[in-house]
């Protein structure tokens, strides 16, 4: 399983009641989980880059 940072920072509603957190109370729900995260050895590896698109036709 891959885990970027968009999973942990993604605004959901709550499973159960539907409620959207704020912005600003998901950035401090976010740190609360980082400090988790971090002494578990949790490392986040950085989202590859895509493929260049090629503009040439094969030939």
């Amino acid at each position: 399983m891959v885990i970027g940072i968009d999973s942990f920072a993604a605004i959901l509603p709550h499973p159960t009641t539907g409620a959207t957190p704020s912005p600003t109370d998901r950035i401090a729900d976010l740190l609360d989980e980082v400090e988790i995260a971090d002494p578990t050895g949790l490392d986040i590896p950085p989202h590859p880059s895509p493929a260049p698109a090629h503009s040439a036709c094969p030939s």
